[in-house]
């Protein structure tokens, strides 16, 4: 009995204690609910009691750009110091704050675009992010920031922006960085980070090829590729130092550079740019392998080391680019054999410029050098006959039809060059009219031809002055090669005709003008190659430039250069990492971008435009097309 009696006291203990947690529960059901419909009367207590519990947004920028990667002092990269602050400044953000980061190095990244109340998830995705090699896009960060205040439509107390960047010197440009974060202030509660203080390095800031197209000069010598590389200096500038540098042209499948050069530039205090223009000499005994008719890409690299305490950035310590090496070039001369004129015909005068060696028809055409001549008559100029051409020349445009101005377009739609020339004889512009129209130019012309020679038929009525070419205008760039001869080249240069264009309907270069200002030679894009229009024939009744000796190097220099910087050459020599360009027609056939070393490979998709990369290209380095396609390449700076 005492048994069962001490049984049932426990099991009455138990009972009751049961039922005060079940009250307890009931009451804390009761108090959550009484509290749910009293938020905003405890809302108003709490900020009487200084409690803000208001939510709001956060906009958090990291700054992740090349400059980041830099070492401070103490050996802690700036990224490393930038994103600790950024992690010790999400420890103090509210529970109830929606939180938005972008990251500001190339190319700009939204996170999270909604905003997220997910702290947690934020610590973590900002404690697994590296710097990018990309150059910060800080300004266009900001603005994103600021399109997105305005989106939202916040009062600017309930907005925090807080900006983590070293603020490193021209990672954007100061006056619209300066305008963008005004704006935030005026929008937000600001926080900045201190800018890091300007450490010392060297960098190399630009590598040019004379030509990205190159061909071979004259048979049995030696190759050269011009190289200019430009070097700038940051920091501390007082000392005296030097900076070894090897520049090395370089072959995918080969182990070793196939040319080196070394230079050794010394820097004197105060000085922060430097120069150096060297010339790699390609091996006779290879040409034939490495210029092809079809034609093979080969890379340019351009490296140094430094010293830590003088160069805090070793990412921008090397540079990359990519050239073309083509045993010749293949041009088509449209004319017509014409007897009318003075002296050699136009077909002539022109024939003699492109290949000097070639007037003679029994000449093999493999011996005449780097431009290949193809005799077109104009009246059978068409597509099938120009397709495989690099570059067509017009004497007579008065006498193609629509369809052959159609087939002209198609040339430079493949990155070729298409030259027309004012026709001798023709008394009409209606062919202008038709060459606008097949490439949209909008270049009107005048109806006549202008003209100096005599007035009347008065034998002894003088004659007017002849037009000359002014020196006032700038050396085209793609004739900079003729730069130290330029004006004596020019002098000499008389116009007694021409055929006044208007160039303003589209956007032109003058290469060269005549002394009122009247355009003689004009260059425009046309799809991915160019288009060169002379506005005097090349007969000697029009001008004597045909006779003097600026009309060889005229032509032999605009075809080599305009050639190498059409078909997307030039456009693909400008990349930086976070870039996704859209590559010309060439690369059609192309599926992916290939960097072999690296084990980097990202694919291509096909767009409206053009191949595009699905990801940003950010690792810095020369890419080949996959599957292989005529060696094409492409290069990525920092």
């Amino acid at each position: 009995m005492r048994f069962l009696i001490e049984a049932i006291r426990r099991q009455r203990r138990r009972i009751q204690l049961e039922q005060l947690l079940l009250l307890l529960v009931r009451c804390l059901i009761l108090l959550l609910l009484g509290m749910a419909l009293a938020g905003p009367l405890l809302g108003g207590i709490a900020r009487g009691l200084g409690i803000d519990t208001t939510e709001r947004l956060v906009c958090i920028v990291l700054d992740d750009g090349l400059s980041t990667t830099a070492t401070n002092i103490d050996g802690r990269a700036r990224f490393d110091v930038l994103r600790d602050q950024a992690l010790k400044f999400l420890e103090g953000v509210r529970s109830s704050d929606r939180v938005m980061v972008w990251r500001s190095g190339r190319p700009i990244e939204s996170v999270y675009v909604e905003g997220t109340y997910d702290h947690d998830r934020v610590r973590e995705d900002l404690g697994r992010l590296k710097p990018r090699l990309g150059r910060s896009a800080l300004t266009e960060a900001l603005e994103q920031v600021n399109d997105q205040l305005e989106k939202e439509g916040l009062p600017a107390d309930r907005v925090v922006t807080a900006v983590f960047s070293d603020f490193a010197a021209g990672d954007a440009a100061e006056s619209r960085n300066t305008a963008a974060l005004a704006s935030l202030a005026r929008a937000s509660k600001l926080i900045l980070t201190r800018p890091m203080l300007e450490a010392p390095n060297v960098q190399i800031d630009k590598i040019a090829p004379d030509r990205l197209l190159v061909v071979p000069i004259a048979e049995g010598m030696d190759p050269t590729l011009g190289v200019e590389v430009t070097l700038r200096r940051f920091g501390n500038i007082s000392r005296e130092m030097t900076t070894p540098l090897t520049i090395a042209l370089q072959a995918e499948d080969a182990a070793a550079p196939i040319a080196v050069v070394q230079r050794t530039p010394l820097w004197t205090p105060g000085q922060t740019d430097a120069t150096l223009k060297v010339h790699l000499t390609l091996p006779a005994r290879e040409a034939d392998a490495m210029f092809t008719e079809t034609g093979r890409m080969f890379s340019i690299h351009a490296r140094f080391d430094a010293d830590q305490r003088t160069d805090v950035l070793g990412a921008d310590n090397e540079r990359f680019t990519v050239v073309e090496l083509r045993e010749r070039v293949r041009v088509a001369a449209g004319g017509q054999a014409d007897a009318s004129g003075t002296g050699l015909r136009p077909e002539r005068w022109l024939r003699f410029a492109l290949s000097p060696s070639g007037l003679d028809a029994d000449v093999d055409a493999a011996t005449l050098g780097p431009i290949e001549v193809i005799d077109v008559p104009t009246e059978a100029l068409d597509q099938q006959r120009i397709s495989t051409m690099d570059a067509v020349v017009v004497l007579r445009p008065d006498l193609l039809d629509a369809q052959q101005f159609e087939a002209l377009r198609a040339v430079t739609q493949r990155g070729g060059v298409v030259w027309c020339f004012t026709p001798a004889i023709s008394t009409t512009t209606a062919w202008l009219d038709r060459l606008s129209d097949a490439f949209a130019l909008n270049w009107p012309a005048a109806l006549e031809v202008e003209s100096r020679a005599a007035p009347g038929d008065d034998d002894d009525a003088p004659a007017a002055d002849p037009w000359r070419i002014s020196l006032e205008e700038a050396i085209p760039e793609a004739l900079a090669l003729l730069g130290a001869d330029w004006a004596a080249l020019v002098r000499p240069i008389t116009i007694t005709r021409r055929l006044p264009v208007d160039v303003s309907g589209r956007p032109a270069s003058v290469w060269l003008a005549i002394d009122d200002g009247t355009p003689l030679l004009i260059a425009t894009d046309a799809d991915s190659g160019k288009l060169l229009l002379m506005t005097a024939a090349a007969d000697l009744d029009w001008t004597n430039l045909p006779a003097k000796p600026l009309f060889v190097p005229l032509v032999q220099e605009s075809l080599r250069s305009l050639l190498g910087a059409s078909g997307g050459r030039e456009a693909l020599t400008d990349l930086v990492s976070g870039d996704q360009p859209t590559l010309p027609m060439q690369w059609d056939g192309a599926q992916k971008l290939d960097m072999p070393a690296e084990d980097v490979s990202v694919t291509l998709r096909r767009s409206d435009e053009g191949l595009t990369p699905i990801t940003a290209l950010q690792k810095p380095g020369v890419y080949e097309a996959s599957p292989y396609l005529a060696g094409r390449k492409l290069a990525v700076e920092v």
